[in-house]
């Protein structure tokens, strides 16, 4: 009987699996941006392109505020008809209390929203200032009791919502912590949204980078696929 010396010193075939390539993808909403008094879309670009969106990524929300905040706010929810659901608002100054009322008037189209900067317990000075400036309309709209305020208020949030408190200000006009424009109290007065303090003032909050890192973490989702 001959012996088979090669299949001694060989190595026996052993199948190894080899598992598929996993695949990170990073999902993110479409961003509805709402601009602050005053300002323009242009106040948005770093931002946006800081989170690398594409056109169709992103909706921008332009008004005046020449106009009555109601006469804005008509035209905006006539835009919100079209727009997709589960969107994430976000909005600067007294964009965020637009973008209260366009979730109180379009809640299925919003699956979350931030807000920067925003007097929810409106504006002591421009109670003031309406009697130095009367033709101001904003002035008007953004007192402690008006309107837009009072009824932003009045709206439950029931979605995450996340308030950017902006710190690192300090107007004369203002006696209390602010950030140059709106104060730490009227910025923290709601009880359901989750406050994130930033060290930057009114404006520059909108060209930093820890602003772009939180919006990042909050609206991002990582999936990992496996192809």
């Amino acid at each position: 009987m001959m012996t088979n010396w090669f299949s001694w010193f060989s190595k026996p075939k052993v199948e190894v699996e080899v598992e598929e390539e996993q695949v990170e993808t990073i999902i993110k909403p479409h961003y509805v941006f709402i601009h602050g008094a005053n300002q323009s879309r242009v106040c948005w670009n770093y931002i946006v392109r800081e989170l690398e969106l594409e056109k169709d990524q992103y909706t921008c929300i332009e008004y005046s505020s020449l106009e009555h905040f109601f006469d804005n706010l008509e035209e905006m929810q006539i835009l919100a008809d079209d727009l997709p659901k589960g969107c994430c608002v976000i909005g600067h100054s007294l964009g965020g209390i637009y973008a209260v009322h366009l979730y109180r008037t379009h809640p299925k189209k919003f699956s979350q929203g931030i807000s920067i900067s925003t007097p929810f317990g409106g504006s002591s000075a421009a109670e003031y200032l309406r009697y130095i400036s009367p033709q101001t309309k904003l002035f008007k709209e953004i007192g402690r009791k008006s309107l837009p305020i009072t009824q932003a208020q009045e709206t439950e949030i029931n979605i995450p919502w996340t308030q950017l408190v902006t710190v690192r200000g300090n107007s004369p006009w203002l006696r209390s912590r602010n950030d140059g424009i709106v104060t730490e109290r009227s910025m923290t007065i709601r009880d359901d949204v989750e406050h994130i303090e930033v060290f930057a003032n009114h404006y520059e909050v909108l060209v930093y980078d820890p602003v772009v890192d939180i919006i990042k973490e909050k609206t991002f989702k990582n999936l990992t696929n496996t192809p």
